[in-house]
């Protein structure tokens, strides 16, 4: 009887440990506000021709479509895509799914979000054809599973096709150029105007930029890293120290691209606002949570200068958007 006693008890210290953290009723946990989003069409305009991709930073959206649903499970932006794009967001994330009628549609975890990679990648040829000094990465991986051959064969002939060149392509009558197969290398004079596919998931890898070979992302840093002893709830603090520690740790410098991913949903925190921005939230040790986007602009800096940094976050903010592209100024022609 004992032992089941301290077995129920373990149970529910380990449901607490992983649940997300309540709205506050503590008054002095404070709500955060930010600065007015202001015009940053221009923001890589005034970069150096001769600047390599691997030399700048870049501030990213996570799952970036899904600002559409008003699902608080689901959402992890409140500005539309051509909001991004004209407030200096220059990295896209997307998750997408092969259709019936043969198209890559949008989704976020599972959901359908009603759009398609086209209608994505016209929004991003508009914003290019008005500002022509710019460029977007678009960041592919594909929501579900492939489950036959016959599918993954038509993903690649009817819709993406291989390409082992850098040259661009025209991509489902777009007016803009598509480019599948980037290198860190190349200068941003070379890539002026044009949109660069990128992808996280080796589906994609052998037609466009495979950012898992070239790159190290946060997520696949072991949670061992961090030693003995660490808490690793909030979620907050689990992705704001792998940050840190990926940043400043002298065992991470041989890279020439690093992607660290600061949005808050995984499979054990249900996705709030007030995680990545508003605040006013506590954990169940009592303590209230700042946000991560908060720290990220109070604290960011970038330790890894002569490398392609993105920052990917959940409900971008502008003082981020100005702090990260700060690092890009020593660049300018």
């Amino acid at each position: 009887m004992l032992k089941l006693l301290i077995s129920l008890i373990i149970i529910v210290l380990f449901i607490q440990s992983v649940m997300p953290a309540k709205k506050s009723t503590n008054e002095n946990c404070p709500i955060y506000s930010y600065k007015p989003f202001n015009d940053r069409s221009n923001i890589l305009s005034s970069i150096s021709n001769n600047t390599i991709i691997s030399e700048l930073s870049l501030i990213g959206t996570h799952e970036s479509m899904s600002y559409i649903t008003s699902d608080l499970k689901i959402r992890t932006q409140d500005i539309s895509v051509t909001q991004q794009l004209m407030y200096g967001v220059r990295f896209l994330d997307l998750s997408v799914r092969y259709s019936k009628s043969k198209i890559l549609e949008i989704y976020s975890r599972s959901v359908d979000l009603n759009f398609t990679l086209n209608n994505v990648l016209q929004t991003a040829a508009v914003f290019l054809q008005n500002n022509q000094q710019e460029f977007v990465i678009i960041n592919l991986k594909y929501d579900g599973n492939v489950y036959s051959d016959d599918v993954y064969d038509e993903i690649f002939n009817n819709y993406l096709g291989d390409n082992d060149a850098e040259s661009c392509q025209s991509f489902k009558n777009l007016n803009s150029c598509v480019i599948k197969n980037w290198k860190l290398q190349s200068t941003v004079e070379s890539v002026r105007g044009k949109i660069l596919l990128s992808t996280t998931d080796s589906l994609f890898s052998r037609c466009m930029f495979y950012i898992n070979n070239e790159c190290l992302l946060s997520n696949h840093v072991s949670p061992n890293f961090f030693g003995d002893g660490f808490d690793y709830y909030p979620i907050v603090n689990y992705k704001w120290m792998k940050y840190v520690v990926i940043s400043t740790k002298d065992d991470y410098n041989n890279y020439e691209c690093y992607v660290y991913d600061l949005s808050i949903y995984d499979n054990y925190s249900l996705f709030s606002q007030g995680f990545a921005k508003n605040g006013g939230y506590y954990s169940y040790s009592g303590q209230c949570i700042e946000p991560i986007n908060y720290r990220l602009y109070n604290r960011y800096s970038n330790h890894r200068n002569a490398s392609l940094t993105v920052i990917l976050v959940d409900y971008v903010i502008p003082e981020i958007i100005d702090k990260v592209d700060n690092f890009n100024k020593n660049k300018l022609t």
